[in-house]
């Protein structure tokens, strides 16, 4: 017998592969199919416009689906978005009409939605957590069932977020999902890109990090570059990823908002006493600006570090399985091998207890490293997650001074099961004990792993400490957040930085936004609006660092009208909507902050606690759960179902049990060992307090064949210092070749288009001594099948 789990959308199991969709878009025949079946319906146009301004970035996607066939269809759509974007727009055509979605209050949305559902119409809400639920996670993915499609006719849909985009060493980071998550090719009929990316500061090293997609440069200067794609028949076997470098010294940018033709009065927001009615008694619109800091005070050589001592929280609950638990292993990993040998380190594996991989902390020498990753790799994913013991835990060490010296690393999805649950709790617990007597408090450094990884609670533990929080997906490309995530833990960021500005009385509601710590070579963004136009006012922007105050100061006038930064006054909007829900967290609900949440909302049009995204009566916008691993049926419904049976395709019947904590449905179930690979359904029966039933059919794939591997390496024999390349071929539903020798750092082999194969680089240390080598490979394929080989090497002195 297998364990394994299904969830509404995405599956997860040893031996189970999902229903093929996307992460870009794509729409299935949800009443025959819960995959896409070119057959029905295609994509035939996709284009997407891609304009940074910045780092501001909006991402507009219009896709256009052919029917093929003679009766009309209700389909699913579903699109893939980075957790910490905001979605600003989504429109379903109707033939010549287009059918917006819209913001609206909670509970006016609520009702809405309600009533469409008596009609037998099928609209769906995009929701934020409340305030104080547990949890904290923000959803992934996007639904909207779209209906009617009609018979050889076409459906066209409209889509579009912004996103900020980090800066760290100068260093930025783009990234579109085009490739599906499984093995199943996904293509267009034609696909194209328009892209502009523009940046008050010089920019360098543009490049493509792949070549699915390869852009044509229609025009680069050192502040924009206009580039396109455009393809016909366009197989999706690549993300569409960039990135490039700002080239600047400390440097302070004052970017600003206003338009003459802006007015309170059809806003419908509060007038203030910073505003000035105008005549006929509006009140002009302010103006806005974002003031961004670049601090680049890093020497030009930089002294080795002073050795360091971490403690290390390793998660092995039972919901860290498959995808986690690989971008969990990869972190730790990276980590361990970023140390140096005169760096000490404690590792701490935590489920339901602690167990400690040493009495005390050790010199990270690589035979410890190893023996810390045997562990890891020798221990079993059981129990709950009680992650208030595992802080204490951490906490009893630090304030004992025993081995460590204030710096800890928790890599978890931070949803604990045990102790203490709820998030708002646990953050006040830990901010109140991570005290000590005359010593600094200990520096918590949070790694989040998967989708549904509590960030509030993360983020909250880093930053009460000083310490520093990211998050990756389960299938996220993690290399340039795990770098920059490792290269801060020795590094402390920048203290205080804060803007001041001539004239204040000018100004008002100036927040720094994101309150996220700053290091050296890095952004640090603040927002406001100000009153009217004034020539010459100073902007300064200053941060502590070991070796003393650091200063930009910047001579600006304010323009009476500027209209090119559209994404200045919903930054702003957003700062102040984070104000105010703080503020709410701090004092209570009030009725004026609450109401200015809401109006700032549906003018900016994006989702806060107290608003919901509505997509209109034909059109559906959904969260969906995303938590591949436990062997757990997970359904997460309207409030208004009453029950749910499954029926599995091997004739166990199992009725879901409801966890109000959660908000989901759950049951437990086996898959018979002697399933054969294939094609199973799935039917789920739902009956709500009406007695209304209702049905749907999930598909997952059963696969037990682990990939096949052929390795060839260039020579057999390789002195100390050379770097060892390997070719790696392997079945088509292989994703991902892991490479090994001995104690070293552990390698991977990437697909190469032209060679037909994967290859890897494996770099020989100096000192290596002189014998024979095992080279090993592991390919793991997408029902997380693995299989190994190894080929032998020499190595002979340098």
């Amino acid at each position: 017998m297998t364990f394994i789990r299904i969830v509404l959308i995405l599956c997860g199991l040893s031996r189970l592969v999902l229903p093929a969709f996307g992460d870009a878009g794509v729409l299935i025949p949800s009443s025959e199919s819960d995959k896409p079946d070119a057959t029905k319906l295609s994509l035939g146009d996709m284009q997407v416009s891609i304009l940074v301004d910045n780092q501001n970035a909006r991402v507009s996607v219009r896709q256009i689906f052919a029917s093929h066939v003679g009766s009309v269809l209700e389909g699913q759509y579903l699109f893939g978005i980075n957790p910490e974007a905001l979605v600003s727009d989504f429109g379903v055509w109707d033939g010549a009409v287009r059918i917006p979605g819209v913001i609206l209050e909670r509970k006016r949305a609520e009702e809405i939605y309600n009533a469409l559902r008596l009609q037998a119409i099928d609209p769906g809400l995009l929701q934020q957590a409340e305030q104080g639920e547990e949890g904290g996670s923000r959803v992934s993915f996007f639904s909207a069932r779209i209906t009617p499609i009609p018979a050889y006719g076409t459906k066209r849909l409209e889509l579009e977020y912004t996103e900020r985009l980090p800066l760290e060493r100068l260093q930025s980071y783009f990234y579109f999902p085009l490739k599906p998550r499984q093995f199943q090719n996904q293509a267009a009929g034609r696909l194209r890109i328009n892209l502009t990316v523009r940046h008050v500061l010089p920019m360098a090293n543009f490049k493509q990090t792949s070549v699915a997609f390869p852009l044509v440069i229609d025009s680069q200067t050192a502040n924009e570059i206009r580039a396109h794609y455009e393809g016909s028949n366009v197989t999706f076997a690549d993300d569409f990823v960039f990135t490039y470098e700002l080239r600047s010294p400390s440097n302070l940018s004052v970017l600003f908002y206003r338009s003459k033709d802006d007015r309170h009065v059809r806003a419908g927001l509060p007038i203030t006493a910073f505003e000035r009615p105008g005549r006929g008694g509006e009140v002009a619109e302010p103006g806005y600006f974002q003031a961004s800091a670049l601090f680049n005070i890093a020497p030009a050589s930089v002294a080795k570090r002073a050795f360091s001592s971490f403690v290390l929280l390793f998660d092995t609950s039972l919901s860290i399985r498959w995808d986690k638990l690989e971008r969990q292993y990869e972190a730790l990993e990276k980590i361990l091998y970023h140390l140096q040998p005169g760096d000490r380190f404690q590792l701490l594996l935590f489920n339901s207890k602690v167990t400690s991989f040493r009495p005390t902390a050790i010199n990270a020498s690589r035979e410890n490293i190893a023996a810390a990753l045997d562990l890891v790799k020798q221990s079993y994913l059981v129990g709950g997650t009680n992650l208030k013991q595992a802080l204490q835990t951490v906490l009893d060490q630090y304030q004992s001074q025993s081995g460590f010296s204030g710096r800890a690393v928790l890599i978890s999805d931070g949803n604990p099961t045990l102790g203490t649950l709820e998030t708002k709790t646990l953050a006040r617990w830990f901010a109140s004990a991570n005290t000590t007597t005359g010593g600094p408090k200990l520096k918590l450094y949070a790694y989040g792993i998967g989708t549904d990884c509590n960030k509030i609670l993360l983020r909250d533990l880093a930053q009460s400490s000083g310490g520093l929080f990211e998050f990756v997906g389960e299938t996220e490309a993690t290399e340039f957040k795990l770098n920059n995530f490792v290269n801060h833990l020795t590094l402390d960021p920048l203290v205080d930085p804060r803007l001041e500005i001539s004239s204040s009385e000018n100004f008002s509601q100036i927040y720094r936004s994101p309150e996220d710590p700053v290091f050296d070579q890095s952004l640090a963004h603040w927002v406001g609006k100000y009153r009217q136009p004034l020539r010459s006012v100073i902007f300064t922007a200053s941060a502590r660092q070991p070796s003393g105050q650091a200063e930009i100061k910047r001579s600006i006038d304010l323009p009476t009208d500027a209209v090119e930064h559209l994404f200045i006054p919903r930054n702003w909007a957003k700062a102040r909507v984070d104000f105010l829900l703080r503020k709410i967290e701090m004092a209570g609900e009030d009725a004026e902050s609450i109401k200015e949440v809401i109006q700032l909302s549906k003018k900016y049009k994006f989702v806060t606690p107290y608003t919901s995204f509505l997509a209109a009566p034909r059109s559906l916008l959904r969260p969906r759960l995303i938590k591949p691993g436990d062997p757990i049926l997970r359904v997460r419904t309207d409030p208004d179902i009453r029950s749910i049976t499954a029926i599995f395709p091997f004739g166990l019947i199992k009725r879901l049990r409801y966890l109000p904590r959660e908000q989901v449905w759950q049951t437990r179930f086996l898959a018979p060992k002697e399933m054969v690979d294939g094609v199973y359904h799935c039917r789920l029966i739902l009956r709500d307090e009406a007695g209304r039933v209702y049905e749907e059919k999930k598909s997952f794939v059963i696969d037990s064949r682990s990939p096949t591997i052929q390795a060839r390496i260039d020579r057999a024999t390789y002195r100390a210092g050379d770097t060892v390349q390997i070719r790696v071929q392997s079945d088509a539903d292989t994703r991902r070749i892991r490479l090994r020798v001995a104690n070293l750092e552990p390698g991977e082999a990437r697909w190469d288009p032209q060679g037909k194969a994967s290859v890897g680089h494996i770099v020989l240390p100096p000192e290596m001594a002189t014998g024979q080598y095992a080279l090993e490979i592991f390919a793991e394929d997408f029902a997380h099948n693995v299989s190994s080989s190894q080929v032998m090497i020499a190595v002979v002195g340098p």
